[in-house]
């Protein structure tokens, strides 16, 4: 889809003026006082499209950025600002650093975002996993850090799993192909310890398991067999 955005974005703003920021606030910057938002607004969080490769995501800090399942730089950066509330439905605007903006409108049951200027298209909260706990020494999940595969001619894979949920997939000609995602604890009392991980629009994702002697990574493959993944020490990739 490239969500459409470069045709899109350049026949709005030939077709409509864009809306004017607030007073001493520029595409792109820190927002005067004002506008910076509640910290319980119900749209800050994570907002994947339908096709399961976009995500929108909103900060508490009045930013807005659209990322693609698989890019590591946000396609689009902007701000974000509620303008009001209309028939049960709370109103959002996006302005875009590169001069155009979007409109969008939250509705309460069942919680869904729909982006107004794309033909009502709709996108669903991506539920953030809750941060790992540390372990009964204290010390961090024994899964986080960085993990390698072999990927037979294609090279290897480094999974990159951190503390506060997030994960980092790359493979591929220098490690260039990549993938966001977020991991979870399923099972810690028994050993191996189980996990799952969903990378980019995946709502089931891959379970995996932690040995700790050695201490390796066991990902069952989806078409039959186990990859073994080898953790590496600092930031090796």
């Amino acid at each position: 889809m490239k969500f459409r955005s470069v045709c899109f974005f350049a026949l709005l703003a030939a077709m409509s003026p864009q809306p004017a920021f607030s007073q001493g606030t520029q595409p792109g910057a820190r927002p005067v006082a004002a506008e910076i938002q509640d910290q319980t607004d119900p749209v800050i969080g994570r907002w994947r499209f339908k096709d399961g490769k976009n995500f929108w995501e909103f900060y508490s800090n009045g930013e807005a950025k659209l990322f693609e399942s698989n890019g590591e730089a946000p396609r689009l950066v902007g701000r974000w600002s509620r303008t009001g509330v209309l028939d049960a439905a709370v109103k959002y605007e996006i302005k875009w650093s590169i001069g155009t903006s979007d409109r969008a409108h939250l509705l309460k049951s069942p919680q869904k975002l729909v982006i107004d200027s794309i033909n009502g298209m709709s996108a669903e909260r991506v539920e953030r996993p809750q941060v790992p706990q540390a372990t009964s020494t204290g010390e961090a999940d024994p899964i986080v850090g960085k993990w390698m595969f072999p990927d037979g001619p294609n090279g290897r894979e480094i999974w990159t799993l951190s503390q506060d949920g997030t994960a980092e997939h790359r493979w591929g000609k220098a490690l260039g192909a990549w993938q966001r995602g977020v991991w979870e604890l399923e099972q810690g009392e028994l050993s191996p310890r189980r996990y799952r991980i969903k990378w980019g629009g995946e709502t089931r994702g891959v379970g995996v398991n932690l040995s700790t002697n050695p201490e390796k990574l066991f990902i069952q493959a989806t078409k039959g067999g186990t990859m073994v993944g080898k953790k590496v020490a600092g930031n090796s990739k």
